[in-house]
């Protein structure tokens, strides 16, 4: 189950992270659990009223029974994209790989992590450093802290 997921964010076999492919995660364990949680068993009946009074003339979406009870028992995911094709032409064709790396920046602008001190971050990089030699890489990108 959702409960033991295991490589969320984690690319070519656990050798990488993604902080985008961890928010996709995030959001697909959302929608898991949401799922799991099933339908909602209320006090309340269940509508049957709305198909008696439904005339075919309105729709199920504008009737206040089910504008009280949507948001509840549907997901909303911020990166799964729900519009229709041509509204999502006019937005500006975003994937979500966009969407991902835009959800990224706005969490870290939010809630900056804290940088490790100077000889904390040599000490990394002499770890990767020498990892990354073991493996057959020569060199390792540049990788600087604000």
């Amino acid at each position: 189950g959702v409960n033991v997921i295991s490589g969320a964010g984690i690319l070519d076999f656990v050798r990488c992270q993604s902080l985008e492919k961890l928010v996709v995660d995030n959001e697909i364990c959302g929608m898991a659990y949401r799922l799991i949680d099933g339908i909602a068993q209320r006090d309340e009946p269940i509508a049957l009223n709305l198909f008696k009074d439904f005339s075919g003339e309105t729709q199920f979406l504008s009737m206040p029974h089910t504008r009280k009870w949507y948001r509840e028992e549907h997901t909303f995911p911020k990166l799964i994209d729900r519009d229709p094709y041509d509204t999502w032409v006019s937005k500006g064709r975003k994937s979500i790989t966009d969407r991902a790396k835009e959800e990224v920046k706005d969490l870290l602008q939010k809630n900056p992590p804290p940088l490790p001190d100077k000889e904390t971050q040599k000490a990394l990089r002499e770890i990767m450093m020498s990892d990354a030699q073991t493996n057959d890489t020569p060199s390792l990108p540049d990788i600087s802290f604000p």
